[in-house]
């Protein structure tokens, strides 16, 4: 699986703090999975995974082969 991270993404691991290594397990392992659209043309996926006294949640499309991570966030 080929990752790429928006800028906006990338923005938010930088001021959030957020592991990458924990990114790739939500995406291989997640707790929980919806798929939601904002349109027809791109299907956005939502999952998410607890870690100890947190939830980690990361929004992604796949084009191409390719997962790209729109944004993440702890809930």
């Amino acid at each position: 699986m080929r990752i790429k991270y928006s800028p906006h993404a990338r923005k938010r691991l930088r001021e959030r703090k957020i592991n990458q290594d924990e990114v790739l397990i939500v995406l291989h392992h997640p707790g929980n999975k919806i798929y939601a659209s904002r349109n027809r043309s791109r299907n956005r996926i939502i999952a998410n995974k607890k870690f100890n006294s947190y939830t980690l949640e990361v929004v992604y499309v796949i084009e191409n082969e390719q997962t790209i991570i729109i944004t993440l966030y702890y809930l």
